[in-house]
């Protein structure tokens, strides 16, 4: 997997909504700002799906792959990335869920959605520092 093919989530997700500022732009929320305004608040929407669509990609890279990447050469392999990947998923797209769910004035649900979210996170984590002494050294010579 080259770069362009590991980063391309993270492209894709910082220009698409500059694609769709007309759509923003003339949502009731963000009629009322300045332009300026506007334009740093679409640049703060195309990070945070730029980020959740890379996040995506490395859930979906531990999730079916059974690889996940660890700092300083090594891969965490197996079902530890399963779980993982899997949990990183569920948490980006029940917490795209609860944004929807707070941006529609539903707090209930959006509340229950985000304890979801963090529940998702946390066994993210855990399953993914618990499996680094076992991580594998990656393009080490054999």
């Amino acid at each position: 997997m080259g770069p362009w093919t590991y980063y391309l989530p993270f492209i894709v997700g910082l220009l698409l909504p500059f694609g769709l500022h007309q759509a923003f732009f003339s949502s009731a929320r963000m009629a009322g700002l300045e332009a300026w305004q506007q334009w740093g608040l679409l640049g703060l929407y195309g990070v945070g799906l730029a980020v959740s669509f890379q996040a995506l990609m490395i859930g979906a890279q531990g999730a079916f792959a059974q690889v996940l990447p660890v700092p300083i050469g090594r891969s965490v392999r197996g079902r530890s990335a399963v779980v993982a990947g899997g949990a990183l998923i569920a948490t980006v797209l029940v917490g795209m869920a609860t944004l929807f769910l707070y941006d529609q004035g539903s707090e209930g649900p959006g509340l229950i959605a985000a304890i979801i979210t963090g529940v998702a996170a946390l066994i993210s984590l855990i399953a993914y520092v618990w499996a680094w002494p076992l991580a594998v050294r990656d393009f080490a010579s054999r």
